[in-house]
């Protein structure tokens, strides 16, 4: 049975700087409308995209970008309008669009319903989101708001990318705000246990019914779209899925799929975080319904708030002796962990669970990213040596990566 690992690699993109380790150092503004304005920052392969309303009422921001770029999303905001949201509409709980809200404190907040369950737990658990943060206008339902001028329609639209998305379509200037509903030559993304691949087509369907075909689709990530670009996005889902469907009902396997080229004629939509491999086995997790068990975040949070970071340790090992059986266990759980606890300053903690992750996970795909953060919070602490063999040791993983190589440079450099 295929283990389901795309979902950790979700979680994982969000949280890093993208493959190639790049943050972002420029948030990019572009006007649409006289008063609608895209805003957006590069990670190398590929963007975050929000949108601004301004006007009489004040500033209306569509998603909030991660927690990393968030300091300048703020100052870009209060460099170009001078003033702060008061309102923020959230497509969906993902902390790339979730996680800026903490930057605009006494702002309103639209989302679903669940967004805000979710962001108190779960994966993102370890973030420890403000109450200030979360959604407390809440939607179960179709909902519109008057805001500058403007008459704001937004549409639940479940089941596809996740069970918590929204479209925000500004009426009288045609511009909905898809989040990732749908891209622009490039496979979509999804929480697979809220989402299914299967569903992209149904969604495409429902959003070009409901939503005017002259519009402009801006999607969370990557290029805007049209109605073309929206149905060739249809077309390439549902012959990919097509074709692995097939192939996995005559017994093929992901890797003899990726052998055989099965997809290779769609190549131009693995640009972005979403490759060929992944696509393929996110088409076959939906196809064999592979139920999918609970994540580890939870009981390790809480016996990390309540007993300290050694006691989650032991917690994590509980799990995996005693209930492997309810919990999904895999590689880039404990490295995510550490990387929220970095964010927050705790670097030490952080370390305990990057060498867990390396422990229990030496070769894994994000092996050499581990040893990368590792080094990170190595240098944090000003241990220098030791973030210089981090380095090292996920370079010997992932030659040539030009971000660790760069690192080991500067650090040769100074010691």
């Amino acid at each position: 049975m295929m283990k389901r690992k795309y979902l950790m690699l979700i979680i994982i993109a969000s949280l890093l700087t993208a493959k190639g380790f790049a943050q972002a150092t420029e948030i990019k503004v572009k006007a649409i409308t006289d008063n609608i304005f895209k805003v957006w920052y590069d990670r190398s392969n590929y963007t975050t995209n929000m949108l601004v309303s301004v006007g009489e009422d004040g500033l209306l921001l569509v998603d909030t970008g991660q927690e990393e770029e968030s300091a300048l999303l703020k100052e870009k905001i209060l460099e170009k309008w001078g003033q702060m949201p008061t309102l923020i509409i959230n497509t969906h709980e993902h902390r790339d669009h979730t996680g800026g809200n903490h930057q605009f404190k006494g702002a309103m907040i639209i989302g679903h319903r669940l967004v805000r369950e979710r962001l108190q737990g779960g994966s993102y658990a370890f973030e420890e989101f403000p109450e200030y943060s979360l959604p407390n206008i809440l939607m179960e339902e179709e909902m519109t708001i008057h805001f500058n001028g403007e008459e704001i329609q937004m549409n639940l639209i479940p089941g596809a990318h996740d069970d918590n998305d929204i479209t925000v379509w500004f009426k009288k200037s045609n511009i909905v705000c898809i989040g990732d509903l749908a891209y622009k030559q490039n496979f979509p993304s999804l929480s697979e246990n809220t989402g299914t691949a299967l569903m992209f087509p149904e969604v495409v369907d429902k959003m070009i019914e409901l939503l005017p075909h002259e519009a402009v689709f801006v999607a969370g990530h990557y290029d805007d779209l049209n109605l073309a670009d929206m149905l060739e996005f249809k077309k390439v889902v549902v012959e990919t899925i097509d074709l692995v469907k097939t192939e996995f009902e005559k017994g093929k396997t992901k890797e003899e799929m990726l052998e055989m080229g099965l997809i290779d004629n769609y190549k131009h939509y693995a640009n972005g975080y979403v490759s060929l491999d992944e696509w393929i086995e996110t088409i076959i997790i939906a196809i064999d319904g592979i139920p999918f068990k609970k994540m580890i975040y939870d009981p390790i949070y809480r016996t990390y708030k309540t007993d300290g970071i050694d006691a989650a340790i032991k917690k994590y090992y509980d799990i995996k002796n005693n209930h492997a059986d309810e919990y999904q266990l895999d590689y880039a759980y404990q490295v995510s962990i550490g990387i929220q606890l970095a964010q927050k300053g705790k670097h030490e903690e952080a370390i305990k669970f990057y060498h867990l992750e390396l422990k229990e996970y030496p070769t894994s795909d994000f092996a050499y990213y581990t040893y990368f953060v590792l080094g990170n919070s190595l240098f944090e602490l000003n241990k220098k040596k030791e973030a210089l063999e981090a380095y090292k040791k996920g370079l010997e993983l992932k030659p040539g990566n030009k971000t660790l190589t760069d690192k080991i440079k500067e650090l040769e450099a100074e010691i």
